[in-house]
């Protein structure tokens, strides 16, 4: 786990908040400042990502060089926005990496006051569910 003190709070914050309302998150372990949720239909995950000043949540899409999971995600992508709540972040930062990302952003992070983690928590919940939830309905 990251040895930024504030960075390891809020990421045990989350693990402990994430764990009490049934997901299951890795736990923090590694340098990296994330938390991952277990595999989705086979080839993906979802994972927390926290900065100082934002929290993501990140529908990584394992295996897909081709971007054909993107793609298709994709098509859909105004129903996923809506589903979600969220004005999704679609870009393909990287074609030549195995696998793309759909993310979804908010201020906030680890340099926040503590009093306004509980609120990102439960943010962050309702985004996991739902890319969860919209993605087994389409795959």
């Amino acid at each position: 786990m990251t040895t930024n003190p504030r960075c390891r709070a809020y990421l045990e914050g989350f693990y402990a908040h994430a764990s009490a309302v049934e997901l299951s998150p890795s736990e923090p372990k590694g340098t990296n400042n994330s938390l991952r949720f277990p595999a989705i239909g086979g080839v993906s995950h979802i994972g927390l990502s926290v900065t100082s000043d934002r929290v993501r949540i990140n529908l990584n899409n394992d295996n897909d060089l081709d971007r054909s999971i993107f793609k298709l995600l994709l098509a859909d992508r105004d129903a996923l926005d809506l589903a979600i709540g969220e004005t999704l972040d679609w870009a393909d930062t990287d074609p030549q990496r195995d696998k793309s990302v759909v993310r979804a952003a908010r201020p906030g992070g680890y340099m926040s006051e503590n009093a306004d983690w509980p609120d990102q928590y439960a943010w962050a919940v309702g985004v996991i569910k739902a890319f969860d939830r919209e993605y087994r309905a389409r795959f």
